[in-house]
């Protein structure tokens, strides 16, 4: 955990959903994006998680919230 984090309490979460995977071996998902979905707005509640979150979807329109290793290290 870095020392900011640390230093203000501040509480973060990643969340990464993934349907549609470009490798062929990798089969296809149908409800990663749902549990994502669902999960940020619990953690993402003042009263329930009161995270700071960052949700990467598979299927997606804007290329910054999709997930790949750029967006991910960001």
């Amino acid at each position: 955990m870095s020392d900011s984090v640390q230093m203000t309490g501040q509480r973060r979460a990643l969340l990464v959903g993934i349907n549609h995977y470009l490798d062929d071996f990798i089969g296809n998902l149908h409800y990663c994006v749902n549990d994502i979905t669902e999960r940020n707005e619990v953690l993402s509640d003042n009263v329930r998680g009161n995270f700071t979150t960052q949700p990467l979807y598979s299927e997606i329109s804007e290329r910054k919230f999709i997930p790949t290793r750029s967006n991910i290290m960001s």
